[in-house]
């Protein structure tokens, strides 16, 4: 009988320590599900761009390019350390390929901002007709794809 008691209560004591590690481990995906659910409900959400955004043009040109990747990092980075998160910001679908519009990885390279040379990796040769700007938080860095 008092061995059977220490089982049940070294198992309690087990569970409620696992319990307290994905409470602990998941805490910040569970204010921001709690937030959002507040958010949701009462009407206060605010005006904060949701990505990913999906753009649709005839063609686009570097600075147009240059302009979301700015945008993407930007509205990323001024998000408090915590809630940044790896993210597809915008998705460029063009009706020509990027290159044909004169878009390629030397003119993008050499059209941003100083302050961006650093950030943006460039992993496509633009010869498709959609492009993907993603934030990638570890580095606060602009994947082109």
């Amino acid at each position: 009988m008092a061995l059977d008691y220490v089982f049940k209560v070294l198992i309690t004591v087990v569970t409620i320590a696992v319990v307290i590690a994905l409470i602990v481990k998941f805490s910040d995906d569970i204010k921001r599900a709690i937030s959002d659910f507040i958010c949701n409900v009462t009407g206060t959400c605010s005006k904060m761009q949701k990505f990913p955004k999906t753009i649709n043009q005839d063609s686009f040109t570097t600075a147009e390019v240059v302009n979301y990747i700015d945008s993407c990092l930007s509205t990323e980075s001024a998000l408090p350390e915590n809630q940044q998160k790896d993210i597809v910001c915008y998705i460029l679908f063009s009706k020509t390929t990027f290159a044909s519009s004169g878009v390629t990885a030397s003119s993008l390279q050499q059209s941003l901002p100083q302050s961006l040379v650093g950030s943006v990796v460039v992993q496509t040769d633009f010869s498709h007709d959609y492009l993907r700007i993603q934030f990638q938080d570890l580095g606060n860095k602009i994947i082109v794809s």
